[in-house]
């Protein structure tokens, strides 16, 4: 499943997203291209993505490394669903994929996503570790976009978020809206508290609902960056 948001030019921030249902499941491409805008940023944002694909079957059977090998990128998003593989494969995969982003002068960033009750193996602060020791294993300005620690803050501090659909795996529009404001905050070093957007989905959430999942986002982003010298975004 491929889609682009926003014309391609040579000013833009020109993002490719890979990843599987996680992030084509209410279009997450389509929020942050749709955030950004609202908040002054000109970004063209495509997606390479299929369902149930971990990083793996991504390099294996999608177009996802032609696609980074044709170059123009700014930051390539990988998005691993790490429940359904292994530590081992995502770093072996996620290497691959970084080496290829490498050559074309693009930027990696690592979306680390959430559990869920299927998959009880790892838990938030497990894929986020991972993510972590492979971003400073790969070095070269990755970093990673905490969108699972972000969910965890969300739901210890507002009452009755629902971030996860009924199947107990994939996000709700609610989920997927933090998920936007995470990587904005991460690909802009600025908060997107104030910046409210036409929500790309049949039944948008409340803007006091994103206003305060935008608090969450860029209060998360803080305090996974204390100990680091800044976004290699700006």
């Amino acid at each position: 499943i491929n889609a682009e948001y926003g014309e391609w030019t040579t000013t833009k921030m020109r993002i490719l997203m890979v990843g599987d249902s996680l992030t084509y499941v209410n279009d997450l491409d389509a929020h942050l291209h749709t955030l950004a805008a609202a908040a002054g940023h000109d970004a063209a944002v495509s997606r390479c993505v299929r369902g149930g694909a971990p990083l793996a079957a991504l390099w294996k059977s999608t177009p996802a490394k032609i696609q980074i090998q044709e170059g123009g990128w700014d930051i390539v998003v990988l998005q691993e669903d790490l429940p359904e593989t292994n530590h081992a494969k995502f770093d072996k995969f996620g290497t691959k994929f970084h080496e290829e982003i490498r050559k074309v002068g693009a930027r990696t960033v690592l979306l680390a996503a959430w559990p869920y009750d299927r998959l009880l193996w790892i838990d938030t602060d497990g894929i986020a570790e991972a993510h972590e020791k492979l971003a400073e294993r790969l070095g070269e300005g990755v970093v990673v976009a905490h969108v699972g620690r972000a969910w965890r803050k969300a739901q210890e501090e507002v009452d009755g978020v629902e971030l996860l659909m009924d199947d107990g795996e994939h996000p709700t529009p609610a989920g997927t809206a933090l998920a936007a404001a995470v990587i904005f905050c991460v690909l802009w070093e600025r908060s997107p508290e104030g910046v409210a957007y036409k929500q790309p989905v049949e039944e948008p959430i409340e803007l006091e609902l994103l206003e305060r999942l935008h608090q969450i986002a860029w209060s998360c982003y803080e305090e996974m960056t204390l100990c680091t010298q800044g976004s290699p975004y700006m």
